[in-house]
């Protein structure tokens, strides 16, 4: 239970066998530079997606890391890798001035647990990510698009989504409302020369 000790720069890597079942586990800590105050640390945990919902637990729980505040989730998309998404949990214990970012790395079919439960306001933030990148949260309460529509398709800030997107919202006037329609990009207006003006 002694594993989130301090450590100096030098011997920052560390087991973690205690609370997993794989043997080759591990956690990286990380201590960046002093914020403004001087006084907070932060500790960048890699760890399996297996792991998230045991590690989170152990860090809101034990007596010294008192994680209290869930800050936000942030995803990386990295779309020439086999694990494309680096996702990455922001956590903070205010009796310690101490953050904790729990990072993992997971492929495009693999889904994360959720952790609406130990930290309530993770809520929107996997509804988030589940509507940006399409990473499926499971046994999460309310797992619905959140800042798209209903029926809109794909996930916008993934790397392969289209910068146009697939649909374009238009005001007709004849009906006096908004309607969605197919994007067609007219390029006929464009005069393209691939010579260069400058020899």
């Amino acid at each position: 239970m002694n594993f989130l000790r301090k450590f100096d720069t030098h011997n920052n890597v560390i087991l973690y066998n205690q609370y997993t079942n794989t043997q080759n586990s591990e956690i990286i800590l990380d201590e960046t530079e002093d914020t403004i105050y001087n006084q907070n640390q932060t500790y960048c945990i890699i760890i399996n997606s297996e792991d998230i919902k045991i590690l989170s637990a152990f860090l809101k729980l034990h007596s010294i890391t008192r994680v209290s505040g869930a800050i936000d989730i942030t995803v990386v998309d990295k779309i020439n890798n086999k694990l494309r998404f680096n996702v990455n949990y922001q956590l903070l214990s205010i009796t310690t001035n101490t953050r904790y970012i729990i990072s993992t790395f997971i492929s495009e079919n693999t889904s994360l647990l959720s952790l609406q439960t130990l930290y309530p306001a993770f809520n929107w933030a996997e509804r988030e990510v589940w509507d940006m990148y399409g990473i499926f949260i499971s046994k999460h309460p309310d797992l619905r698009r959140i800042l798209t529509d209903y029926g809109f398709i794909g996930f916008p800030l993934r790397k392969d989504f289209p910068l146009s997107g697939f649909k374009e919202v238009q005001y007709e006037d004849a009906i006096k409302q908004v309607e969605y329609c197919n994007t067609e990009l007219t390029q006929s207006y464009r005069l393209l020369s691939f010579m260069s003006t400058w020899s």
